[in-house]
This record gives C-alpha cells, sequence and structure tokens, in this order.
C-alpha cells in the first residue's frame, strides 16, 4: 500500500505470471494423457495421476486468479483516474472561485475609480464647453476636443490592458494625451 500504483507494471506483472501458469498448464496437460495411459496399463499408480489432476485444477484457480487480479489492475486505475479527474475539477472550480473573488474585487474598486474619473473628466468638460461658449461670445470660434481626446485616451488604454476588449489602436491613446497634457 505504500508504493505508488503504477499499471503498466502491475499488468505487465500478472501477464509473466500468466504466461508461467499457462506454460505449466500446457506440460500437465502434456504429461496427463501419457499418465492416464499408464494408470490404465498398471505401470503407474492412481495417487500420480490424482496427484497431476489437483495440480491441473490448482494452475486453473491460479489462471483465474491472475486474470482476477488483471481486471482487478483495470478497475483501479479507472478509479484512480475517475478520482484524479475529480479532483482536478474539484480544483478548477476553486481556482474559478477564486479568479471570480479577485475579479470581482478588481471590478468594485475600478468601479470606485471610474466614479472618480467621471467627476474629474465631467468638470474638465464642462469648462471646456464654458470656455467655448465665452470664446464664441468674443468671436473665437474653436470647438473643444478634451471630452473626444479623453475618451480616445481611455478607450486606448483599456485596449492596452485587455487586449480584444475595443477596436483601435493604442496610439490614438499616445497621441491624445499628448494632446492633453499640452492644454
Amino acid at each position: 500500500m505504500g508504493r505508488n500504483f503504477e499499471p503498466e507494471a502491475a499488468r505487465a506483472e500478472i501477464r509473466g505470471r500468466m504466461a508461467a501458469n499457462d506454460a505449466a498448464l500446457v506440460k500437465v496437460r502434456e504429461r496427463h494423457e501419457a499418465l492416464a495411459l499408464d494408470v490404465a496399463l498398471g505401470n503407474a499408480q492412481q495417487t500420480e495421476l490424482d496427484a497431476l489432476n489437483a495440480e491441473e485444477a490448482r494452475l486453473q484457480r491460479t489462471a483465474a486468479d491472475l486474470a482476477g487480479a488483471l481486471a482487478g489492475v483495470d478497475k483501479r486505475e479507472a478509479a484512480d483516474l475517475e478520482a484524479a479527474a475529480a479532483a482536478k475539477h474539484a480544483a478548477d472550480l476553486a481556482e474559478r472561485e477564486r479568479l471570480l473573488k479577485v475579479a470581482h474585487a478588481a471590478s468594485a474598486k475600478a468601479a470606485d475609480l471610474v466614479e472618480k474619473l467621471a467627476v474629474v473628466v465631467g468638470e474638465a468638460v464642462e469648462a471646456e464647453r464654458a470656455a467655448e461658449v465665452l470664446g464664441r461670445a468674443h468671436g473665437v470660434n474653436q470647438r473643444g476636443v478634451i471630452g473626444d481626446d479623453l475618451a480616445r485616451l481611455m478607450g486606448a488604454r483599456m485596449f492596452r490592458h485587455i487586449p480584444g476588449l475595443w477596436h483601435g489602436s493604442p496610439n490614438t491613446g499616445d497621441e491624445a494625451a499628448q494632446r492633453l497634457k499640452a492644454v
């Protein structure tokens, strides 16, 4: 029980014992015909034939036991594989739960950050719009781009960290960041 179970090694050992048992059984059967004739002719004792019959029966029981042992190896291997699959399944589910907890914690943190960011972005866009209104009142027509650039920058940064989430290129975010910082 202390050793690791190795099904292929167990099968090889059992098959080797089966082959030796089969070879012994063939020899007993070959000897049986000749001995039965000798007993019938009075050249051998019935006890010798009885002993040979007992040996043949023992070898046949051994053959059946070995076949049962071979089936037992298959059954144990199947049970071990099933247990390993069940353990992996349980471990995978536990890892899934752990990852979901990490994702939910990060999402909650991101939600808080997005709320704070939205307030700051709202202030920037509101100030830019107020500046546009004042500019138009004094004949300066310049459309604000802060809102658009912030949207590009956020999309590009999300794309950089979550490939496939948005279409686009991280480079558009770099250009938007340069414009925003130059303001």
